[in-house]
């Protein structure tokens, strides 16, 4: 498939390519998946003590944007490293826009929905690292992104979703992007896409929106799986001011090494919410959205990579943790820029979270 194919998924011209003409503020939390007639759109956050609640979510980073590009080139780029996509000081580094292929990275997370735009595109994302690591470093991870089949209203519906990525029915919608759908941990993956970073220009309006940028391979027509490689263990940050940069809205040097890369903090408390469940009373520690603020850096913990509200296997509903006063012994997760604001997102509340979510029992998740 040609890049230019890629880029026409937009819905929109050619020349808006790169030119934001697309805004992804309409983005998901699993919810925006294709249901069967009359389905739910998904739902909100577990709150813990007291109930279920939350209204849905708001999505990430994600790539409308850039600035140039081979609109018209065949599927192919320059073979690059992740660092020199991510690290503009690297030997070799190349600039937004510039078709790129990267060879042997390996996958970090599953697949999942970053967002579903107003005019029905949908955006589908995995992480992956550099391979030949022990452990995660500065400028190793990074986001990719593939554009695929266009949101569907289902018959007798009124809104149009995003296909699934289980629970689905015969018939019903594949993703269509780049990205396979089984993807996991551990997969060595080819991918050919464009280097890009992404802010929605609605971050300057946001109160404690983002300044920085989120580092992506965007618009990605090949994703080649070659093999299986160990999965680096996540880099921990121990040092308080360090986990703090975690949630900064400047810290552009810190975001543009650690962003995309999974990582890791340890003796967390959370910061106790209002409860978000219709009438919900008392405090919880997972509020609105499936969001887990930490104490003393106010960095959010999200559940967007896992979250399928359209299916009701407990591995991908919102986490569970009942005890305000709970302290967590890690969490793992990749340092993102959720719409506007950058944080953590495990891949999985049952393997990322130390201890794992009360709901996990003896589940196998994926």
């Amino acid at each position: 498939m040609s890049l230019r194919k890629q880029w026409s998924v937009l819905g929109t011209s050619a020349a808006c390519a790169f030119g934001l003409c697309v805004l992804l503020s309409t983005a998901c939390r699993g919810d925006g998946i294709a249901q069967p007639a009359g389905g739910p759109a998904g739902g909100g956050a577990t709150g813990g003590t007291g109930g279920t609640g939350g209204t849905g979510g708001t999505g990430g980073a994600g790539g409308d944007g850039g600035d140039g590009g081979a609109g018209g080139a065949t599927c192919d780029g320059k073979e690059v490293t992740i660092e020199q996509i991510t690290n503009a000081k690297a030997a070799g580094a190349v600039g937004k826009g510039t078709p790129v292929r990267v060879k042997g990275a390996v996958a970090m997370s599953h697949k999942f929905l970053v967002s579903q735009s107003n005019a029905g595109n949908c955006l589908w994302g995995v992480f992956v690292s550099a391979p030949g690591l022990t452990e995660t470093k500065e400028y190793s991870g990074v986001m990719v992104l593939s554009y695929g089949v266009p949101a569907v209203i289902p018959p007798g519906g009124n809104k149009a979703y995003c296909p699934k990525l289980s629970n689905y029915y015969e018939g019903d919608p594949l993703p269509g992007d780049a990205i396979p759908d089984d993807v996991k941990p551990g997969d060595t993956l080819d991918i050919t896409g464009v280097a890009d970073s992404f802010l929605l220009a609605a971050c300057a309006n946001e109160m404690n929106g983002s300044k920085v940028p989120q580092t992506q391979i965007a618009f990605t027509c090949a994703v080649t799986r070659t093999g299986t490689a160990p999965v680096p263990t996540p880099h921990a940050f121990t040092d308080a001011a360090e986990v703090a940069k975690l949630g900064s809205t400047t810290d552009a040097d810190f975001h543009n090494a650690w962003g995309g890369v999974k990582v890791r903090v340890s003796n967390a408390k959370p910061v106790p919410q209002p409860n978000p469940a219709p009438m919900g009373m008392g405090e919880v520690v997972v509020g609105d959205f499936g969001v887990i603020k930490l104490q003393d850096s106010n960095v959010e913990i999200g559940d967007k990579i896992y979250y399928r509200g359209y299916d009701k296997n407990a591995c991908y509903g919102a986490p569970v943790f009942s005890d305000v006063n709970m302290t967590f012994n890690a969490i793992d997760g990749f340092h993102y820029l959720s719409y506007c604001t950058w944080g953590l997102q495990p891949n999985g509340k049952c393997s990322d979270f130390d201890p794992k979510s009360e709901d996990c029992g003896g589940l196998t998740c994926p």
